[in-house]
């Protein structure tokens, strides 16, 4: 029932890139992940589900892609179901790699910063990595917040990756009642808010 949660958990998390912008989706989508890490114990479970999430997200997210294809689709239309499928298993190993080491703990917490950490280092090797790919980094879904995505000027896109996803714990962390936890990411937030939003003046 887990993996099939984490598939749809990265489904959903594929709206709050930039073709839709649905910001809440992604708290959703990531909510849904550490739900189902914080159920996980063995190494393999780690991975598959951080497998599934990155496949779902990376074959929505990478969709539109498709209409380079349909210029033509009488001699790349046997090529149309290779988008998706290339980007969900590359999207699916980076984030799987990124779950993995969650495996060493059963602190919710501990998780969280883990992968968070991860992930954005994963993000930084997948930006040149086989000539780069640094697309739908998990920082660029504020271009529709603007004074948020004002933090990049301060600290760089892997920067806010690295905030965003700690950010996208905050309902998970109020489900388990990680006040402290919930205050500190709270505070963050609205400092880069504001800090963003000062600058935009």
């Amino acid at each position: 029932m887990h993996y099939l949660i984490c598939l749809i958990a990265g489904v959903i998390s594929a709206f709050a890139f930039v073709q839709k912008s649905w910001l809440v989706c992604g708290f959703v989508g990531y909510t849904l992940l550490f739900y189902c890490l914080n159920a996980a114990q063995s190494k393999k479970k780690h991975f598959a589900l951080g497998f599934l999430f990155g496949f779902g997200q990376g074959a929505v997210s990478m969709l539109w892609l498709v209409n380079a294809l349909l210029i033509d689709s009488g001699s790349f239309a046997w090529a149309i179901p290779l988008v998706p499928m290339g980007f969900g298993l590359l999207f699916g190993i980076f984030f799987g790699l990124s779950t993995l080491p969650c495996a060493w703990t059963q602190n919710i917490l501990s998780k969280i910063v883990m992968f968070a950490g991860c992930l954005t280092f994963f993000e930084w090797v997948r930006s040149w990595f086989l000539t780069g790919f640094p697309w739908n980094l998990a920082g660029s879904v504020w271009l529709a917040a603007l004074p948020v995505l004002q933090s990049v000027a301060f600290f760089g896109i892997y920067g806010l990756s690295l905030c965003s996803i700690l950010w996208y714990a905050v309902p998970f962390l109020c489900y388990k009642k990680q006040i402290k936890s919930v205050i500190v990411l709270a505070i963050s937030f609205v400092f880069c808010f504001v800090l963003g939003y000062l600058r935009i003046q």
